[in-house]
């Protein structure tokens, strides 16, 4: 991956030389960093620059100073390798029943009194409160009559009108007049499928896939068939080639830009034939897009909707992930579908909440939204970097952990033999909250080897008790694992 922000944020360059270093294994466990004169020469940065990018790697627990002696690399720390595609299974149509299991997951993260390690949202520090608070006094103050009053079906004009001119960034060009405001990207994915799918329906989902689709599904009455993916190219087409063979599909559901929980990106060409493919059978994809703006790169990727020639990409996204997520601000771009669309919105929802769509188009007007956006991707990417390195000072060397280029998960394929559901609930029983890999598989007993952390909190003291915990935990079973195994052979029975 390249540097981050290679012009705004300097020191981050020099972060990323040094984390190339190690890992290349040029530093090794306790060796001496260069000295900040010998990395301002290397890379022609600043003193001040090298000094913030050394000071931010200490504050991460990678290096530490030592009086009088610079700074050394800390004992204990590595990566912990990449997770790997899993093995090919013969495709399945079945039922979504996952509603309990999922239950039981999100009261646990919900839970003020455990430490939240498998959180889906930004931390309120990462997050433009006085900004907004502001706003939302000034629009409340000389607009109070209007907020109380009903928004339309089609939402705030403002507020889409703010929207379509933000598109252009994304390689789309939306018009106004066909966005659909919603109460979050969970309402615009549920009116998507409201609107190209009807009870009984199949619908073509990714391994793994965000248990609140899941959910969805369920209460929808819809089928679903799942095919791979992985954190590092997202769906693998052939998979997708073979069920569009199979099976009868009314719609697809993806994320293909940073997708909860493997934060897998889609290589450009692989969305274009994805498109292509499911155009050649008129097949509708329904595109959650919400973590995009999340990209640690230099440029946005663009949405499937960038490609879609037949209107066929139903694209739903909203401001919880990057501004607001109390506000349930969402949206949805239905493509050819504006009119049933609209139709089923005024028959289940007509009218979301007008003050929170007021506020936003009004944060949005005053031109603030890209430079907190920057500050935002640029503490999301600390923070995943830190807790990466955490994992790999903490957990057993068997754990594999995603590398993702954006978005706000890691994706962990625990050791052999350790189960996630029994790590969640002894996690639970020592105060710690997880997200099991099982709820993101529409198949029963599947990723029980997984499990999903999020990274929208700060490594603090509490966070890094709650890792200290987790990967005494993953230790302990996969130790008590081998010991049982290594019984089983000295009896005879392995």
């Amino acid at each position: 991956m390249q540097p981050l922000y290679k012009e705004e944020f300097r020191y981050q360059a020099v972060e990323r030389t040094i984390l190339d270093m190690i890992e290349k294994g040029l530093l090794s466990p306790g060796e001496k960093l260069p000295s900040l004169r010998q990395m301002k020469a290397t890379t022609g940065f600043s003193l001040t620059t090298v000094n913030q990018a050394y000071l931010e790697l200490e504050n991460k627990g990678i290096i530490q100073a030592r009086p009088r002696s610079g700074f050394f690399l800390r004992t204990v720390v590595r990566k912990a390798p990449k997770v790997t595609i899993n093995k090919p299974v013969k495709p399945a149509c079945r039922p979504v029943n996952r509603s309990s299991m999922i239950h039981s997951c999100m009261e646990s993260v919900g839970d003020p009194r455990l430490i939240p390690l498998g959180l889906a949202l930004p931390h309120e520090s990462l997050l433009p409160v006085k900004r907004l608070s502001m706003v939302a006094a000034k629009v409340m103050r000389y607009q109070s009559a209007r907020g109380m009053a009903y928004e339309s079906v089609q939402g705030n004009k403002d507020l889409r009108s703010k929207i379509a001119f933000r598109s252009l960034d994304s390689g789309v060009l939306y018009n106004p007049e066909d966005l659909i405001i919603t109460s979050g990207t969970l309402e615009a994915i549920t009116l998507a499928l409201r609107t190209v799918t009807r009870p009984d329906d199949t619908v073509l989902i990714a391994e793994p896939c965000y248990f609140a689709f899941l959910q969805i599904l369920e209460l929808l009455g819809l089928k679903a068939v799942s095919v791979r993916s992985c954190p590092e190219n997202g769906i693998v087409l052939d998979d997708a080639r073979q069920v569009l063979e199979k099976f009868k599909i009314s719609a697809c559901l993806l994320s293909p830009n940073f997708a909860n929980p493997d934060a897998s990106l889609m290589p450009t060409e692989r969305k274009k034939e994805l498109v292509r493919l499911m155009a050649l059978k008129e097949v509708p994809i329904i595109e959650d897009d919400v973590y995009t703006e999340l990209y640690f790169t230099e440029s946005r990727p663009e949405p499937l909707k960038a490609y879609d020639q037949k209107g066929l990409v139903l694209l739903c996204s909203s401001f919880s992930k990057t501004l607001a997520p109390g506000y349930r601000v969402g949206w949805l771009e239905p493509g050819r579908f504006r009119e049933e669309a609209l139709k089923v919105k005024a028959g289940t929802n007509p009218h979301s909440a007008t003050p929170n769509q007021m506020i936003v188009a009004e944060y949005l007007a005053q031109g603030n939204f890209d430079q907190h956006l920057k500050k935002l991707r640029r503490k999301v990417y600390c923070q995943v970097e830190a807790i990466q390195q955490k994992i790999g000072c903490v957990f057993p060397r068997e754990i594999c952990c995603s590398r993702p280029t954006g978005g706000m998960f890691l994706w962990l394929k625990l050791p052999q033999g350790v189960d996630a559901w029994e790590l969640f609930l002894n996690a639970q029983a020592k105060g710690v909250a997880i997200i099991p890999g099982n709820v993101f598989s529409c198949h029963q007993g599947c990723l029980n080897g997984f499990i999903r952390i999020g990274c929208g909190h700060p490594l603090t003291p509490r966070i890094e008790k709650g890792f200290n915990i987790l990967g005494e935990l993953v230790n302990e079973m996969a130790n008590a694992k081998k010991k049982a195994y290594k019984h089983l052979q000295a009896s005879g029975l392995a």
